[in-house]
């Protein structure tokens, strides 16, 4: 979504959801076909770890909308399940000090990683796990995969992981078992 959950943004993600499924039913459902199996994945993490204000070292703002978003995306679908996506682990000693073309002068890449931390990413991970226990939400817990893997992120950005390392982790949930190879020479950076 490129913005931080929190208490002014929670509707932003309920109207990308309500968009998405409509999306989905348009593009898969024909006539006499039997009704669409739909399930939402969603979740929060980089923006909000990144923006200390106004989440705070207890991410309250963040805990209140993930709440709001919640319920209110299970009052406007009902019959569509929502399983939340953990957080993924940062690795703020990927972020080197120098100019790239990716990122700008090292002054701008320090400013945007100033809160990056894995206390950080750790803390939420937490927080979002103990939400949706509380609300019986299904739980895509990859946050170990990733905390694991800080080698697989796109050179000098702590943030961000590779494809290659998205497809295998998500082919363990959401597909049929197979054989994945992963090509580890990097090319382009």
């Amino acid at each position: 979504m490129g913005r931080a959950l929190k208490s002014d943004t929670w509707q932003y993600f309920v109207e990308r959801a309500n968009k998405d499924i409509e999306m989905a039913i348009k593009t898969t459902a024909h006539e006499g076909d039997s009704p669409l199996k739909i399930a939402v994945v969603m979740g929060s993490s980089a923006w909000d770890i990144l923006e200390p204000i106004p989440q705070g070292p207890l991410f309250l703002n963040h805990r209140g909308a993930m709440w709001n978003l919640i319920e209110a995306f299970r009052e406007q679908h009902p019959d569509v399940p929502l399983i939340w996506k953990s957080p993924t682990s940062v690795h703020p000693h990927i972020v080197i000090d120098k100019h790239t073309r990716w990122f700008g002068p090292p002054e701008k890449a320090k400013e945007r990683v100033r809160y990056m931390s894995r206390k950080r990413s750790a803390d939420l991970y937490v927080y979002q796990k103990e939400i949706c226990r509380e609300l019986d939400v299904p739980f895509l817990d990859i946050y170990d995969a990733y905390d694991l893997s800080g080698d697989w992120h796109f050179p000098t950005d702590g943030r961000h992981f590779r494809g290659e390392l998205n497809k295998v982790v998500f082919n363990w949930f959401f597909s049929n078992p197979e054989n994945v190879s992963v090509n580890f020479a990097f090319q382009g950076y």
